[in-house]
């Protein structure tokens, strides 16, 4: 994988130097015609399935910048394409992943991980936008449940499950109740419905006290002002 990654960069460094030349020209005669994206062209030879293994190696490798890759790769996806699009929702969902498990540097570059997710949750359809939902769900249910059981411990890697990844629930919810989308089963299901049961799970699952001031911002930033309670009830149990 680390020829893939060393291609990004190169590409991504060939990119920047036609644009600085472009913009220097553009000074003094009219801007030539902009040539592909080097990035996107490395890109779109990327298969969806290649995106997981891609960014943990870029994880776990001293030579590339996470964050670098991941800005790369998702900067390169076609948001109109159909691998384009299968390819920015496994990148999310891979990110997830990676935050949840405690697979990155720091919990630094876990949130700012994080952060490049929210920037393109716009470009996911309403169907990848649920299933990212449940993905962030599993995160809770498995590592948070494990962090729990450990008595502190966390999960393995660089930091233990701090619910990093629960930041993008506001957002998500919000994109989620703006119309319907269908199922696995097939089933037309409204957005609405559906953010409100993720909303119901929160007081049914386990999760390390440490990570509690996080559910209560998040429930108070998805306007459910009424599960704040239900949270501080587990907290004296």
């Amino acid at each position: 994988m680390e020829d893939v990654l060393e291609a990004l960069l190169s590409a991504r460094q060939r990119d920047s130097a036609a644009a600085s030349v472009s913009s220097r020209m553009s000074q003094f005669s009219q801007a030539p015609t902009p040539l592909p994206s080097q990035v996107s062209v490395v890109v779109s030879k990327i298969e969806a399935e290649d995106v997981e293994p891609l960014l943990s190696a870029a994880a776990r490798s001293e030579r590339f910048r996470f964050l670098e890759i991941l800005r790369t790769m998702f900067g390169g996806a076609s948001e109109t394409h159909a691998l384009g699009q299968k390819q920015r929702f496994r990148l999310c969902e891979v990110v997830v992943e990676l935050v949840d498990g405690g697979k990155l540097a720091s919990s630094k570059e876990a949130a700012a991980a994080v952060q490049c997710v929210v920037g393109e949750l716009d470009t996911l359809t309403l169907r990848q936008v649920a299933a990212l939902i449940e993905s962030v769900m599993a995160g809770l249910k498995t590592c948070g449940s494990r962090a729990t059981a450990g008595a502190g411990g966390g999960t393995s890697g660089a930091y233990g499950y701090d619910g990093a990844s629960l930041s993008l629930l506001p957002k998500l919810t919000m994109r989620i109740s703006q119309g319907s989308f269908v199922n696995d089963d097939k089933r037309q299901v409204t957005g609405t419905d559906f953010r409100q049961q993720v909303l119901e799970k929160f007081t049914s699952l386990d999760w390390p006290e440490a990570i509690a001031v996080r559910i209560i911002t998040m429930l108070r930033e998805v306007s459910m002002p009424q599960k704040v309670g239900a949270v501080n009830s587990k907290l004296l149990v």
